[in-house]
């Protein structure tokens, strides 16, 4: 293995930490930077796919109260609905779908604690009884 092979593994498993923890920095920015390396003409699938999948883990770390800052001033949403009906390639048209649901999913989250014992009760009355 080459010093610029190891460089380039080394690199990948970096960038796949790199998210682990959504930056403090503007959230807006960083969805608005994955979309515009979505946009960029010579790139590959592969690097489609690992922007998407940062948008996907971006979209669980943003605070509730930044979702309308990202779908109205963010380019990511319009970026990731055109590629996915733009793509010819299954997975990407996958993430794409995982990105806006994530998104649309957490929009509809309120910052009250939900009590599933009450909500799933008719449900297991009606499975187990």
């Amino acid at each position: 293995m080459t010093e610029a092979q190891h460089k380039i593994e080394k690199e990948g498993s970096i960038s796949m930490t790199v998210y682990s923890q959504p930056f403090v920095e503007d959230i807006k920015t960083q969805f608005s930077r994955h979309a515009a390396l979505l946009k960029l003409p010579n790139s590959s699938d592969d690097q489609k796919l690992k922007e998407l999948q940062n948008l996907v883990h971006l979209a669980f770390g943003f605070e509730l109260s930044q979702l309308h800052e990202i779908v109205t001033q963010s380019i990511a949403i319009e970026t990731v609905y055109k590629l996915m009906l733009d793509t010819e390639n299954p997975k990407i048209r996958s993430l794409c779908g995982a990105v806006l649901h994530v998104v649309q999913q957490r929009g509809t989250e309120t910052e009250q604690i939900a009590d599933w014992r009450t909500l799933l009760s008719p449900i297991v009355s009606f499975l187990f009884v």
